[in-house]
């Protein structure tokens, strides 16, 4: 059985598309189509970015959708397509949009959106995300939580004020010795060099403008939850359904009788569970993955997590070609 996972924010990068837009006409059409709904010039961030906005996630999340909208047309259009569909945070809406659950210009009007708002709850916040490597989720869990004990005092002083809460949490399950954590800078860093101590081999920084994936995208998540339930100017997910199994980063596992805004409201201030996700596929009996995105972080996270399952990374458009021919034959 085949599975396509969608990549998610961070594998963003310049020039990422191009060669797909060149070669692929209908690669292209996709770019044109959705144009009027990402509400900038996508072109010129995804292959240029003279600005150097692809990494602000009002941007970043509509960039990587059109990208994995493009792509998965192209496959569908060769023949092949999924049993089952995930994807890391953002990846998670092309993973719905391959099922079905809504089409390009509606996809890429909901990143937008989705991106707008964290931006607007990570305004003003000192917060980061990093990557620790070498780690378990039980390793990590016991130095965060006295970390956060200790700033209990300072927070409640802060929270008369008005300031911001200091916390430190963990905002994704990347696969077996990769967790990342997120949140106020100082209590991040401070984790880091703890986590250190107790054994974690490096501790990476992730290029994203906040700290996704924790209670600081509270306030994302409630505009998430308004847009949901906006029969004009949002998207009705729950009266949509599904044509084929999404596996959702917040349960690592199908929907089965949530609903699916709950699951999507829930993944932006709570940790993707990306290690699970991956480990259910092999239990379902996925045996072949398709990474969909700039990169090939999936694949690696696949490889640390499970073995006996064939992953195809789609970059490039000799990627694509590559994918196509291997899985024809």
């Amino acid at each position: 059985m085949i599975a396509f996972l969608y990549a998610g924010q961070g594998s963003q990068k310049v020039g990422m598309g191009k060669d797909f837009y060149d070669n692929s006409t209908d690669f292209k059409n996709i770019f044109d189509e959705v144009r009027n709904e990402a509400g900038f010039d996508l072109e010129e961030i995804c292959f240029e970015d003279k600005e150097g906005r692809i990494n602000n996630t009002r941007y970043t999340q509509a960039c990587l959708a059109a990208f994995a909208a493009g792509v998965t047309k192209l496959l569908n259009k060769a023949g092949i397509s999924p049993d089952y569909l995930a994807g890391l945070s953002l990846g998670e809406y092309s993973a719905l949009h391959a099922a079905g659950l809504m089409d390009e210009k509606e996809l890429v009007k909901l990143v937008g959106f989705r991106g707008a708002a964290m931006q607007e709850a990570a305004n003003g916040l000192d917060t980061k995300m990093s990557a620790i490597l070498g780690l378990s989720g039980e390793d990590i869990k016991p130095v965060l939580e006295e970390i956060n004990k200790k700033y209990e005092e300072e927070n409640k002083e802060r929270e008369s004020k008005g300031e911001m809460l200091l916390s430190v949490e963990i905002s994704n399950f990347n696969c077996k010795g990769q967790v990342v954590i997120s949140g106020a800078s100082k209590l991040v860093t401070e984790a880091e060099e703890k986590l250190k101590e107790a054994g974690a081999k490096r501790c990476v920084a992730l290029k994203v403008s906040s700290a996704f994936h924790t209670s600081y995208m509270a306030p994302a998540s409630k505009k998430l939850e308004e847009y949901f339930n906006d029969s004009k100017k949002g998207l009705l997910v729950d009266e949509r359904s599904l044509e084929k199994p999404v596996l959702f980063n917040a349960i690592a596992d199908e929907k089965q009788d949530r609903k699916i805004s709950d699951l999507l409201i829930a993944q932006v201030k709570k940790a993707v569970r990306m290690e699970q996700t991956i480990v259910k596929l092999k239990d379902l009996g996925v045996d072949t993955i398709v990474e969909i995105g700039p990169g090939k972080t999936l694949a690696g996270f696949v490889k640390k997590t499970v073995e006996g399952i064939k992953v195809y990374s789609i970059d490039s458009y000799a990627d694509y070609e590559n994918v196509v021919k291997e899985m024809a034959s």
